[in-house]
């Protein structure tokens, strides 16, 4: 995967789904490096909370990016109190990513996936109920 296919791009949307978060966060730590501008997201996947990692370097990016914003996403129901805010609760599914895409630019988004094959399909799914162009999605499936 390759920043290039989004440099015409209104924003960029990046979702990683476990361990599809190693090429997502060389992605986005080359949009750090370039003073990205444009509005980024990362949706982050797991099904547990305690799952996730480097969610500290990745919320540090929101004062190193003006328009970059965090979704964390856990399957497991969290515990009454938990300190995480901004958790979607469930799956990446299409309210998830409708929530991080300016719908009136969605044709205009460039969304880079990664993760295991039952949620790329799953995604896949979503952004087209969203109206987002295939020729603007880009993904790597991982396979373990």
């Amino acid at each position: 995967m390759s920043l290039n296919d989004s440099n015409q791009a209104k924003g960029i949307t990046l979702i990683a789904g476990g361990a599809g978060l190693g090429p997502m966060l060389s992605l986005l730590r080359g949009l750090v490096a370039r003073y990205e501008t444009r509005p980024v997201r990362l949706i982050y996947g797991n099904n547990r909370l305690d799952q996730m990692v480097l969610v500290d370097e990745i919320k540090s990016f929101e004062q190193q990016m003006v328009n970059f914003k965090l979704q964390l996403v856990c399957q497991e129901e969290l515990q009454q109190g938990n300190s995480e805010a901004n958790i979607y609760q469930g799956v990446i599914d299409e309210n998830c990513i409708e929530n991080t895409i300016d719908p009136t630019q969605s044709d205009q988004w460039a969304v880079y996936l990664c993760g295991p094959q039952p949620m790329i399909v799953a995604v896949k799914k979503s952004l087209k109920a969203l109206r987002i162009s295939n020729a603007n999605v880009h993904y790597e499936q991982l396979s373990f």
